[in-house]
């Protein structure tokens, strides 16, 4: 894992239903290295999901 890895995870961590476009241009780095990146990532397990964080005050 380097710093380009790191970069995806930490905006994942904060929104983590971004897709591979705008997370490339938040990086810096081209869609198809993103989305590359983020399968590796998922299949080392370092990724295990993505969850929706519901406000059950406003259902």
């Amino acid at each position: 894992m380097d710093y380009k890895d790191e970069a995806i995870i930490r905006i994942l961590a904060r929104q983590a239903h971004l897709p591979s476009r705008v997370l490339s241009k938040m990086t810096g780095l081209p869609i198809s290295t993103v989305h590359n990146r983020i399968q590796r990532l998922e299949a080392a397990g370092v990724i295990k999901g993505y969850k929706a964080l519901i406000n059950f005050e406003n259902v």
